[in-house]
């Protein structure tokens, strides 16, 4: 697996896209994760086989890069390969073509967790090892620990959806000149249905969350998101987003603390 790179095409079907006709972000990354899991799943190291020995892979943060989405119809091309371990992260890199055009490169940083006790595995423990030399092929540096970094100037005045039913304009000295911070909130009951193989909120569904806050009709250029923690069956999830722009900070948090992170750019 050091040298090797995995490919496996979709055709976008209605379930992926928008009212648009294009590829939902959260769809966008279900793709993503789906590949990771096949090719990692060759080498014995996929969902069923961590589980086994009591693991679950899971994703740290996320970054993609997209000039655009695909359409539906159109035939998505993924391919992967992993890098090599930092600690107990494993950076794993992607590019997305349709037809001989890439539309889209990224990188997932994926870790470990306890089924049982939803503790994060140790460096010690990592049941998974890969050194490679194809890692200067990775479209960008993705830090394990970095994430979206919050708006210049904006003020931490929308704490619930209550207070920010539609959104307020606060002024700025922001290097943006001519625009105005905004800031919005919406509250989410997490469902049955958004529950996943691990117990917990699947991480694409942060995504559709986040798209009620972002303005309709406009494809992101690109996406950094972090994870913090999970979110179960019935927690109230309340998303905060200030935007600035084209340029867009989303928080998803609960009583239990931050779950959720971040920072998107529209083309």
């Amino acid at each position: 697996m050091e040298n090797d790179i995995y490919e496996n095409s979709i055709i976008v079907g209605a379930d992926h896209v928008n009212a648009l006709g294009t590829m939902k972000t959260s769809a966008f990354f279900s793709v993503l994760q789906d590949v990771s899991d096949e090719h990692i799943a060759l080498y014995g190291a996929g969902y069923n086989d961590m589980l086994e020995q009591g693991l679950l892979w899971i994703i740290a943060n996320q970054r993609a890069e997209i000039s655009r989405m695909p359409s539906l119809g159109e035939k998505m091309t993924v391919r992967t390969w992993t890098g090599s371990n930092k600690h107990v992260f494993l950076p794993r890199y992607y590019t997305v073509w349709v037809g001989g055009e890439m539309i889209s490169k990224a990188a997932i940083c994926w870790t470990f967790m306890y089924s049982e006790s939803r503790e994060l595995v140790g460096a010690e423990d990592c049941p998974v090892h890969i050194r490679t030399n194809i890692e200067e092929m990775k479209p960008f540096e993705l830090n394990p620990l970095s994430g979206p970094k919050p708006v210049k100037g904006a003020v931490n005045s929308v704490n619930h959806a209550a207070n920010a039913s539609s959104s307020t304009d606060i002024d700025t000295d922001s290097d943006n000149t001519g625009n105005q911070i905004k800031e919005a909130a919406t509250d989410f009951t997490v469902p049955h249905e958004y529950i996943d193989r691990n117990g917990h909120m699947n991480n694409s569904f942060y995504f559709d969350i986040a798209d009620q806050l972002v303005e309709a009709g406009r494809e992101p250029s690109s996406i950094t998101a972090r994870y913090t923690s999970e979110a179960m069956e019935g927690d109230v999830l309340t998303a905060n987003c200030t935007s600035l722009g084209s340029r867009y900070y989303i928080t998803i948090s609960s009583n239990k603390g931050n779950h959720f992170k971040l920072e998107t750019i529209l083309k």
